[in-house]
């Protein structure tokens, strides 16, 4: 057919077939396209021009790293190159009872004598913090509550590894400070703490006690105060044999009830303390001729069992109570097991007090601390000072001084039957109703 001759009927043909051609090449490139898509989106072929991200390989030790638990883990930070101990709150300083009297006197602004009585209450009181005192508490060792200083860059980093921490060892020594303080040995009857303090690393442990009859003898507890303010500032008055502890106040109730005999001299459970231990015990004994409770038994009071227990724990070996006011020394029942007649006579020698071996006629003395620690082999007597307001302070200084110094002689061995032990004096001591 010869072209320009083309009928209407070739025309419609043709244009019917490129049509058709038109559509095939568009479903062509649809599919292609949808082939390419679905390429892209399948699993493990990574991005075209994006970055690809390089992983460290981790190198495995020979033994596998101990994983910290979250409990071991969580207490602690690291920050600015501290290890600071975490989610624990820093205790509060407690305010012991009359542990200084001099500077509490100071801020109370009144004289010496007058401070401690039980009508100063602890919140009123300012605890004494001298410098040597804080420089041998900055000496401890570590306490819970405390910062651990570590050597660490603050911007390097830190990984744990069984390897990257030393250990402690096993039994860690620590060299025993000359000054530690207060403690708590026991809680009273109405729920007070029983502070004591050491002085000394000796082996011969020794013990001074003040206020076993609270506020009525408030005045043994200042003694005790000013006793162990001078002892901190002469630490070297202590010999290298000697432990020494002191506790202020026996009797916190009591020193919290009041200054008279009927109140201030008993325990929250209205309790003669120091007839409450085991040695020839009576429900009912006497202080001077007015009866006293001395309690349901033996130790029935939690201060005396708790002071019996530190005594024993402790292996005290020498022991002065302090009460007020007959002026005197008195010595413990037994003679044979214990020095406490020695002992006696050496600070009656040094303090001026008169020894009274023969005790108090007409009191009825059953359950006397001194008594029973006579019969455990210690060496335990009691000093009255000579009025419920003064301390006699140079008498008892030299005093306490030859205790420290003293020499502990050879006796016999103790039983352990305190209460069986025969005495002349267990049943019937002192006279005065101003008697301890």
């Amino acid at each position: 057919m010869v072209r320009g001759t083309e009928t209407p009927e070739t025309d419609r043909d043709r244009d019917v077939a490129l049509k058709r051609r038109d559509r095939v090449a568009i479903t062509v490139a649809v599919l292609f396209l949808i082939v390419g898509i679905v390429i892209v989106r399948l699993p493990g072929s990574p991005p075209t021009n994006s970055p690809q991200l390089v992983l460290p390989t981790l190198v495995q030790p020979d033994t596998p790293t101990k994983q910290l638990s979250p409990a071991a883990a969580s207490p602690t930070l690291i920050q600015s190159g501290t290890l600071i101990q975490e989610g624990v709150e820093k205790q509060a300083r407690r305010r012991p009872l009359c542990t200084s009297a001099a500077a509490q006197r100071k801020l109370a602004g009144v004289a010496k004598g007058e401070l401690c009585s039980p009508f100063a209450t602890p919140a009123s009181l300012s605890r004494r913090r001298s410098p040597s005192f804080n420089t041998l508490m900055q000496q401890s060792s570590l306490t819970p509550t405390s910062p651990m200083p570590v050597s660490l860059t603050p911007d390097a980093p830190v990984f744990a590894s069984p390897t990257s921490i030393p250990l402690p060892s096993a039994t860690p020594t620590a060299t025993p400070l000359p000054f530690e303080g207060p403690f708590v040995y026991g809680s009273s009857a109405g729920g007070r703490e029983l502070l004591v303090y050491r002085l000394g690393t000796g082996p011969s442990a020794r013990a001074l006690v003040g206020g076993i009859h609270g506020g009525y003898e408030w005045n043994t507890t200042v003694l005790m105060s000013d006793t162990l303010d001078y002892l901190q500032e002469h630490l070297d008055q202590i010999p290298d044999h000697t432990t020494l502890y002191i506790i202020p106040c026996a009797n916190p109730d009591g020193y919290a009830a009041g200054t008279d005999p009927v109140n201030g001299r008993m325990n929250g459970n209205g309790v003669d303390l120091n007839r409450n231990w085991d040695y020839q015990w009576q429900m009912t004994a006497t202080h001077g001729t007015r009866p006293v409770y001395a309690g349901t038994g033996p130790f029935s009071e939690p201060e005396t069992a708790a002071l019996r227990d530190f005594f024993l724990d402790r292996q005290i070996e020498a022991a002065i109570f302090y009460h007020s006011a007959m002026g005197k020394v008195f010595s413990g029942a037994d003679r044979t097991r214990s020095a406490t007649h020695e002992l006696a006579e050496r600070i009656s020698q040094v303090t001026g007090y008169p020894h009274a071996p023969e005790g108090v006629p007409g009191q009825i003395t059953t359950g006397d601390a001194i008594d029973y620690l006579s019969t455990r082999g210690i060496a335990a007597i009691e000093i009255e000072l000579t009025t419920h307001k003064d301390i006699d302070w140079e008498w008892n200084r030299q005093g306490v001084l030859a205790f420290l110094k003293w020499t502990i002689p050879d006796v016999a061995a103790p039983d352990g039957q305190g209460s069986d032990v025969p005495t002349l004096f267990g049943l019937q001591r002192a006279g005065s109703d101003r008697s301890w």
